[in-house]
């Protein structure tokens, strides 16, 4: 017992002086005081988690800081915290918060979020904002509660899948980053929104289990083929491909053929002529249960339309395999014939 309560004490000791060393080297950075924390301090009142009465918000946005300083150690109790727009290149500080709930770190120089891979880190997590920094890869996540996570605008390109998927991820943003495949999510069972906008992805699949997914934003990214057989996605409901390389009709076509779609945008592809007046029709004859198309709301009139042009196709359709039928019966039945007067010669 004497034994882990030393090793206990060393690694707490080992904690304050990495953080006093690295306080040493941001001399002359803008730093966190105690007179900002003071002022930054929030919504006083009744701390659940720790079924105490103390400040639960920290807001200190805009405020220019390089570096937190340990300052903040001293409320740890913290649920919600806001550091958005400063000049931070981690928060090493916040690590062992484990009370917070809510972290904004968007815009700022933030180039890794390794915090979150780690067991005993950061263990209530529920939201994690940290869009426009200098992150490049993406860490095995392990906080067990993180619902929300946006890094948009950083330059990810290095990621793993998270061994045993992650049990309550319900909204990944990644837009505007380097994302070159859907490796990256498997056995996610809660995830419901995946933005990838402004990617490299490069075909829609190597994603699995992940049943509850409603939107996929894959905007602007480098899709151009289908594979046969698409992973399944039952409740899908709103998926955005514009901007890719698709040209074939029949992968539109079995893309509109999610169960439960409503919304499908496929402008700036090109599958359908930028001219073409009646792209949405099209797209509505594949699936007239779609509410929406190319930002187009399915109005009575238009599915009306889209049914006529529909059956005008199939119409159309049908004489020219007539007359294809016809001409083959025609052309068997000269040969036939020509067949048959040589042989009376």
């Amino acid at each position: 017992m004497k034994l882990q309560s030393n090793i206990k004490m060393n690694k707490g000791t080992r904690r304050k002086k990495d953080l006093k060393k690295k306080e040493d080297e941001d001399e002359g950075k803008i730093v966190l005081t105690k007179d900002m924390l003071l002022k930054g301090l929030r919504d006083f009142g009744l701390q659940d988690s720790l079924k105490t009465v103390g400040y639960r918000k920290l807001l200190l946005s805009g405020l220019g800081l390089e570096f937190l300083k340990s300052v903040a150690l001293d409320y740890r109790s913290i649920q919600h915290i806001d550091l958005s727009n400063n000049q931070l290149a981690d928060f090493q500080q916040l690590a062992t918060f484990d009370h917070l709930v809510y972290l904004n770190v968007s815009n700022n120089k933030i180039k890794h979020i390794n915090y979150l891979a780690e067991e005993d880190k950061l263990p209530n997590l529920q939201r994690l904002e940290a869009q426009n920094n200098k992150i490049t890869e993406l860490p095995l996540i392990k906080a067990p509660k993180l619902q929300y996570l946006d890094v948009s605008g950083n330059s990810i390109a290095k990621y793993e899948r998270i061994e045993g998927g992650h049990p309550a991820l319900t909204v990944f943003k990644a837009n505007q980053n380097k994302f070159k495949s859907l490796y990256f999510f498997k056995d996610m069972p809660k995830l419901r929104e995946i933005h990838l906008a402004d990617n490299m992805v490069a075909a829609m699949n190597d994603y699995e289990n992940v049943p509850e997914l409603r939107v996929l934003n894959l905007k602007h990214n480098k899709i151009e083929k289908l594979d046969e057989d698409l992973p399944e996605l039952p409740n899908l409901a709103r998926l955005c491909l514009k901007g890719n390389k698709i040209s074939n009709k029949e992968y539109v076509r079995k893309l509109v053929q999610y169960p439960a779609l409503k919304r499908i945008n496929i402008l700036e592809n090109p599958v359908f002529d930028p001219g073409n007046e009646y792209a949405v029709h099209e797209v509505v004859m594949m699936n007239t249960k779609l509410a929406k198309v190319n930002g187009v709301d399915i109005t009575p009139t238009i599915l009306q339309e889209a049914i006529f042009l529909g059956d005008l196709q199939w119409r159309k359709q049908e004489e020219e395999r007539i007359a294809k039928e016809k001409e083959e019966k025609e052309k068997a039945d000269r040969e036939a014939e020509k067949e048959a007067q040589e042989n009376n010669k």
